[in-house]
């Protein structure tokens, strides 16, 4: 049995969250994942959880294995970049990270989390509907405001 451990993120683990999330097939052209996570330090919100491989690996607490991205507005919370290393998947890494997440919001008194799965990412969806959450009847429209230069991240 894989054992691992849930902490919370710390500026060090930068490098290890952003290649967990290119082996996961996260990072698109488009973000520059540093800047995302820079982004989210910024706020200090505490909605930023790793999980740790305890058998192992190149960290002093081993490997990092498992990411989640989260955020609370004062009206919903959200779950951003869930990531789980290939060979820990179905192991209950990502139950616990988002557990993690959803203790965290409870805290803030957040009463709703919603989440994006991307239609290229659609078997996730049995993943999250085993946690209790529900497909929504609606649209998401988005609108970039700030461009990234991709020249800062994909060398």
């Amino acid at each position: 049995m894989k054992t691992y451990n849930v902490r919370g993120y710390r500026p060090a683990d930068r490098g290890d969250v952003v290649r967990l999330w290119r082996t996961c097939g996260l990072t698109r052209s488009w973000n520059d994942p540093l800047k995302d996570i820079a982004r989210t330090e910024r706020l200090g919100q505490g909605l930023f959880f790793v999980a740790e491989d305890e058998e192992g690996g190149e960290g002093e607490n081993g490997a990092l294995i498992g990411a989640v991205m989260g955020g609370y507005d004062g009206h919903r919370g959200g779950a951003y970049s869930l990531a789980v290393h290939p060979d820990f998947q179905n192991a209950g890494v990502g139950k616990t990270l988002m557990h993690t997440l959803e203790r965290a919001l409870i805290a803030m008194g957040c009463a709703k989390i919603n989440l994006l799965v991307r239609e290229s990412n659609a078997e996730v969806a049995v993943f999250y509907q085993a946690l209790g959450y529900a497909r929504q009847d609606c649209a998401v429209y988005g609108k970039r405001l700030i461009v990234d230069d991709e020249e800062s991240f994909l060398t």
